[in-house]
């Protein structure tokens, strides 16, 4: 419950700062239309210490009983983490989009795990919305020393489908302000 009134009044503080959002590029999501773009801005939420992203989880994604979290609005709401010896922040872009139901609000989470130093070491894209088998919108960071940072554009993550190998093919960028 905190979250979503976090999340809630973060989100009002987006759009009063003047930020807008709009639909996506086209990906392996298909029923977003390709010739309408977006730049999407990933909002800082939360961020751990000595923590690390539960990848027994993501590895069992598919055969999780939804919703996960309980009571979560969203088939899986969150990617969880665990106690290790990195740091781990979580984001959420928010836009308009369209599916088979119409046009409609969505969420983008972006966690990602750093070193000390700040070096990106892993992180995963999911869409909140998603209905499908989860995995199939489940895109992992494959670029290799990269600073996280204010401005970072999420093209600069390279991150790619964990069961297809293909691109994100979306524009945003993460904003580290809480």
């Amino acid at each position: 419950m905190i979250k979503a009134i976090r999340f809630f009044f973060f989100m009002t503080a987006a759009v009063a700062a003047g930020l807008s959002f709009g639909p996506v590029h086209a990906s392996i999501r298909d029923g977003f239309p390709g010739d309408e773009a977006a730049f999407k801005v990933f909002l800082l939420t939360q961020t751990w210490a000595e923590s690390e992203i539960d990848r027994p989880f993501l590895e069992n994604m598919d055969s999780v009983t939804p919703p996960f979290p309980a009571g979560s609005p969203y088939q899986i709401g969150d990617i969880p983490v665990i106690s290790g010896q990195r740091t781990v922040y979580k984001f959420v872009a928010a836009y308009r989009g369209v599916s088979a139901e119409g046009e409609k609000d969505f969420h983008d989470l972006l966690v990602i795990e750093t070193d000390a130093s700040g070096t990106i070491l892993d992180g995963y894209h999911y869409t909140l919305e998603w209905t499908d088998k989860p995995t199939l919108d489940l895109f992992r960071v494959s670029a290799q020393g990269v600073l996280l940072r204010d401005g970072l554009k999420i093209s600069e993550l390279a991150l790619a489908n964990v069961q297809t190998g293909s691109a994100l093919g979306e524009e945003g960028v993460i904003s580290l302000h809480e």
